[in-house]
């Protein structure tokens, strides 16, 4: 029986929209029996492989803020903001040292965000923040036009795509960001949330 098609929902209307597909939690899967159907329907539909070369941990940032909302906890936002643009930035500070290491070269990185409130709230702090420290906010179309988008490497780990050219190349080092560890993260957010 021939396999369902793939239906992608997108805007391939809207100005800036790249045609990427990002697996759920970012897990392709390791056999090529799974990959090879799923990348070949991508291709017809004219999709390539999202991926991200920076992961700040939003994603538990935010679940952590959604937390102490729901225990009624006083949030300090200016807090909040000063610790997660420190925390994005230094992501982004620790994913550079991989990319010269692995690549010998800082690519066009792409920072995965997800939509939330914590980025709704800070993402202007964050661009703003980003460009003082001497980095551009380039378009995607651009971000994903580096050499290193067909530079796939095998495994699940392709979508976050420095871990797994590190790994792939042999890298002895930390591939993952040691502050995405949710027992630091919740140690450096603790004082943004307060108890009553």
């Amino acid at each position: 029986m021939p396999a369902a098609p793939l239906h992608l929902l997108g805007a391939a209307q809207s100005p800036g929209f790249v045609p990427l597909f990002r697996y759920p939690y970012s897990h392709e899967g390791t056999a090529e029996a799974t990959q090879k159907p799923v990348r070949d329907a991508l291709d017809r539909m004219g999709y390539e492989l999202g991926y991200f070369t920076v992961d700040g941990a939003d994603w538990y940032v935010q679940s952590m803020y959604q937390d102490a909302l729901a225990q009624g906890k006083h949030v300090d936002y200016e807090a909040l903001k000063e610790i997660y643009l420190d925390t994005e930035w230094r992501a982004i500070e620790f994913y550079d040292v991989l990319a010269r290491a692995t690549l010998g070269r800082s690519p066009k990185h792409v920072l995965i965000l997800h939509e939330s409130d914590i980025n709704a709230l800070f993402l202007g702090d964050l661009i703003r923040h980003i460009k003082s420290k001497g980095w551009k906010i380039i378009p995607a179309k651009e971000a994903f036009a580096d050499p290193m988008a067909k530079e796939i490497p095998r495994g699940d780990v392709t979508q976050s795509r420095l871990a797994g050219l590190a790994v792939e190349a042999g890298y002895k080092g930390a591939v993952g960001n040691p502050l995405t560890d949710m027992t630091k993260l919740d140690e450096l957010f603790r004082r943004a949330f307060l108890d009553r």
